[in-house]
């Protein structure tokens, strides 16, 4: 049986309860099918940008590996599995104007960038989820039968 976090089972009788009624789970080998070719494009700059993290070689072993913080580099590693664009080439083309260190009361950090129009902005943080939701003024629903995504908002 596979769940999503905060959602209740039941082992006996194998079923759950869901937080909201839209949430699934989604098997990581679908995330390219599933989400729009944006979302995914998005969600890529979202971890190589506001990441520290960067290849190098085990002196030990010989092999290229991730250095950084294990979350830093699961997401790293998480996109490459994916085959997303390459995180050094999503970094190099990023106009970062400001990266904003650890917040111990935001539990979180993240970084500003200027996007292509040169106009506007964007922010991304990562961090404690039960505190960046709170912050957020808008969800994204993903519907894998119909494989739609109401994602307009990320132009």
């Amino acid at each position: 049986m596979r769940v999503n976090a905060d959602e209740k089972t039941d082992e006996r009788a194998e079923t759950w309860e869901r937080k909201h009624k839209d949430d699934f789970s989604i098997d990581q080998a679908q995330l390219n099918m599933i989400l729009p070719s944006g979302l995914r494009r998005l969600f890529n700059e979202v971890i190589a940008v506001n990441s520290t993290a960067f290849e190098d070689v085990d002196p030990e072993s010989g092999e290229v590996v991730f250095v950084g913080s294990k979350m830093e580099m699961a997401l790293l590693i998480f996109a490459k599995e994916l085959d997303w664009v390459d995180f050094r080439r999503m970094r190099d083309h990023a106009d970062i104007m400001q990266m904003i260190p650890f917040s111990s009361e935001w539990k979180s950090m993240g970084v500003a960038i200027q996007k292509e129009s040169g106009k506007t902005y964007r922010v991304f943080f990562k961090g404690t989820s039960e505190i960046l939701s709170k912050k957020c003024m808008r969800q994204m629903l993903l519907n894998t039968e119909l494989n739609i995504c109401n994602h307009q908002f990320l132009l």
